[in-house]
């Protein structure tokens, strides 16, 4: 019933006629996604997945790469390592501000070995320096101290 209501919402407002309609629908999505996470109900949030895919723009703000990002984590949960990168990979696109999205490339490129965690790590340090004391802190980082050496020079203003 809460996502057919979201629907309802999403389709009253397709073009902004409500005043940050776009926030209110990606808001109401996350918590969905983050309710049919914690329920354990994939078949529901692979639909809710697939409707957020079939929109034709990708929003350029905060609550869609909130909504993105749990997408990523939730597939990256199940074992789908590609789509996981891939919706990390738009929730950086969507707000090329928050450092987030950054900080979880990085990260499934250390732990997948694949792709460039630095450079990744770097985008987020330069984002917002202060998510260097949670790449500092976090366990699989923590096997990496030349990376966290190079992330400490440029948060001090060095280049790496």
């Amino acid at each position: 019933m809460a996502i057919e209501a979201m629907k309802e919402c999403w389709d009253l407002s397709p073009d902004g006629a409500m005043p940050n309609g776009h926030i209110y629908r990606w808001y109401l999505m996350r918590l969905a996604a983050e309710n049919l996470e914690r329920c354990g109900a994939h078949d529901k949030l692979d639909n809710l997945i697939e409707w957020a895919n079939a929109e034709t723009e990708r929003p350029g703000d905060n609550e869609a790469a909130k909504t993105y990002i749990c997408f990523s984590l939730s597939k990256y949960r199940r074992g789908d390592r590609e789509a996981a990168i891939r919706y990390a990979q738009i929730a950086s696109e969507c707000d090329e501000t928050w450092a987030e999205p950054d900080f979880i490339l990085g990260w499934y490129a250390l732990v997948l070995g694949e792709g460039d965690a630095q450079e990744h790590l770097t985008h987020a340090v330069r984002k917002d320096p202060r998510i260097l004391p949670r790449i500092e802190q976090d366990e699989v980082c923590q096997r990496h101290p030349h990376i966290i050496r190079k992330l400490n020079r440029l948060a001090l203003g060095f280049t790496p």
